[in-house]
């Protein structure tokens, strides 16, 4: 029997890779999920692995599944392996714009499960619109020497011998099975399986709210990508107001958009989405001279009010006009 180590965290790209390998005879497929708790800009881990209980079983009972899939193995920064060669190879590539700071820990991975499937997808839709064939990471990679071919079902396999070194040691250990493949080109895929209703329970979020917050980063990657329909009707609505708000903030596009001051309303918006839908201060008045902290106080409280009464009002009337806003 082929075993396959998989980073799956719930998402809806890994599960996307989860469900194709589910559907292979002869296959063992063990999910691998890291997560960091406390972290305080990574907060959606409970509802990723909340997301990972909810589609294993189902995924399980589908029809079609014919791989054993092995309950996911945890694991927490205590359970990587320590590698002094490692730590330093990224400590030497973390400033590069493109190096995801959580390769830290991820890439360790690989040295416990073996040819581990980083489920990174090919070109957002948004990138593709710019005029660009690959994605980010492909294109870094290839410029430090990693060479990528393509099997018909978007599987690239990777050779790493003309790589960077350090480069090597940190992305070397993965396996890409869907780096070929768009999110698009998952959506008819995923129709045709029946599986529409399994990917509702993806957690794509980079919060954890208790449904999908439409306005985050990988948020914005979905819809870019023509996934509006996968989105709970409350993200939609976040979505529409966020890009109304941003409309707003453009140059000379509305007078009111000039009487909100750094960080701009649609930041504001986000927080407030991301707090439940509560305004949030964004200055620490402690900070300030003591004699300023009461007037500043009293100044971001009032403002803060305003903001709270005027947000609530964009999504009363969203919900009441059904998807109008402003």
């Amino acid at each position: 029997m082929k075993h396959v180590n998989i980073l799956w965290t719930g998402g809806w790209d890994s599960t996307f890779r989860l469900c194709q390998l589910s559907r292979m005879d002869g296959v063992e497929v063990q999910p691998v999920y890291f997560y960091k708790e406390g972290v305080s800009d990574r907060t959606n881990w409970k509802k990723e692995i909340q997301a990972q209980d909810t589609l294993l079983p189902l995924l399980r009972q589908k029809e079609a599944t014919k791989a054993c899939i092995l309950n996911p193995i945890r694991l927490t920064e205590k359970d990587l392996p320590q590698s002094k060669n490692f730590d330093q190879a990224f400590e030497k590539w973390k400033s590069s714009p493109l190096m995801p700071g959580q390769l830290h820990f991820l890439g360790k991975l690989p040295l416990l499960f073996p040819k581990l499937e980083y489920c990174i997808e090919g070109p957002t839709l948004k990138r593709r619109q710019q005029g660009f064939k690959l994605g980010k990471t492909q294109v870094f990679l290839e410029e430090h020497g990693f060479r990528f071919h393509f099997r018909p079902d978007g599987y690239a396999d990777m050779d790493a011998s003309q790589a960077d070194p350090e480069l090597k040691l940190l992305w070397g250990g993965f396996t890409f099975p869907i780096l070929g493949i768009t999110e698009m080109a998952m959506v008819p895929i995923i129709r045709g399986w029946g599986y529409e209703g399994l990917f509702k329970h993806t957690w794509t979020c980079d919060y954890d709210g208790e449904e999908l917050c439409g306005v985050c980063h990988n948020c914005e990657t979905k819809w870019a990508s023509g996934l509006k329909n996968f989105f709970p009707p409350s993200a939609i609505r976040n979505h529409e107001i966020k890009a109304y708000l941003e409309k707003l903030e453009k140059p000379k596009s509305s007078p009111f958009a000039v009487d909100f001051a750094e960080p701009g309303i649609t930041q504001r918006f986000m927080d407030y989405v991301h707090h439940g839908y509560h305004v949030v201060d964004v200055a620490n008045v402690l900070t300030l001279p003591y004699a300023l902290q009461p007037i500043i106080a009293r100044v971001q409280s009032n403002h803060n009010a305003e903001l709270q009464r005027y947000f609530d009002r964009l999504v009363a009337d969203w919900d009441a006009k059904k998807g109008q806003v402003g």
